[in-house]
């Protein structure tokens, strides 16, 4: 039944999904919130931080 809408569709067009990322952050051991999270990001902006790789490496 794979050409068949899921419960509660009446389209068998499948959808398109559009994603634009312009930062990736991961905080190791800690929690943030969104609006922590968009301080940081602003701050990388503001600073005009494109890339930063602190992981260490092997």
């Amino acid at each position: 039944m794979a050409d068949r809408p899921p419960a509660g569709e009446t389209s068998t067009v499948p959808r398109v999904y559009v994603e634009q990322v312009d930062y990736l952050l991961h905080v190791k051991d800690e929690v943030l919130t969104p609006a922590q999270v968009a301080a940081k990001v602003a701050g990388y902006r503001a600073a005009g931080t494109a890339f930063e790789d602190s992981v260490p490496g092997p």
